[in-house]
């Protein structure tokens, strides 16, 4: 039945399949069923659901959904340190998807000039995107290189 993990999973891989092969919104509506079912089986903050979570992230990230993802992102990232600490693989690796994502508004922002200096407002919430995307990016790299022996 639907009430078990492994259906998830097994859901959760399907949908991933179908967003390589470019069926976005079914993956979608696959990726967010299989995060609901694996939340109320495991919890919300369980690894498998903050697989399907960051899993959706991507594919947001991926059709321009910037906002949608970056929100998603955060709930990972932050649950993922609460559970797993800051040095945890998975934790560096949502760092840097926050980033990616960040670095993406930040330039679409650019492009539909809504960074200009005439609009102070908007121009200071594209250069905390930037700053926080850099702040990220170090992060990453510190905790690679400790991790690397770099």
């Amino acid at each position: 039945g639907g009430d078990h993990v492994e259906a998830w999973r097994t859901r959760r891989t399907l949908a991933d399949v179908l967003g390589t092969r470019g069926e976005v919104e079914e993956a979608e509506r696959m990726l967010r069923e299989a995060m609901q079912g694996l939340e109320t089986i495991l919890g919300q903050r369980h690894p498998d659901t903050l697989t399907s979570a960051s899993m959706l992230a991507m594919l947001l990230d991926s059709t321009g959904r910037h906002e949608e993802a970056e929100c998603l992102h955060r709930h990972v990232l932050q649950a993922r340190e609460e559970v797993l600490g800051e040095q945890h693989a998975d934790v560096v690796e949502g760092a840097r998807r926050l980033a990616v994502t960040l670095q993406a508004q930040a330039a679409e922002d650019k492009v539909r000039g809504l960074a200009a200096a005439d609009n102070p407002a908007d121009s200071a919430r594209h250069k905390a995107k930037w700053v926080e995307a850099k702040a990220l990016y170090c992060r990453v790299h510190k905790a690679l290189e400790e991790r690397l022996g770099g």
